[in-house]
């Protein structure tokens, strides 16, 4: 099973970017536009890695990443984007 890495950002541009070069490696890549939503996505797809951009509406990348450290099945590392 390939690698599977979830990307959380609000903007298109930077997920797809992120995608893009992630995914050449043959690596799969889920997105998510916010925070609340990356934290269900990561709770089903259980990512190897987590991109959490910093500045977001709504929940920031700090906020984010906090909720997911609380969650026990989300064992990979998390990493801050910006």
């Amino acid at each position: 099973m390939p690698y599977q890495v979830l990307v959380i950002d609000d903007n298109a541009i930077n997920r797809r970017y992120v995608k893009s070069v992630v995914e050449r490696e043959g690596i799969t890549v889920f997105e998510s536009a916010d925070g609340l939503n990356g934290i269900s996505m990561a709770e089903k797809i259980l990512p190897d890695l987590i991109l959490v951009d910093i500045q977001m509406p709504e929940m920031d990348g700090f906020e984010c990443l906090r909720a997911l450290q609380k969650i026990k099945s989300v064992q990979g590392p998390i990493l801050a984007i910006t």
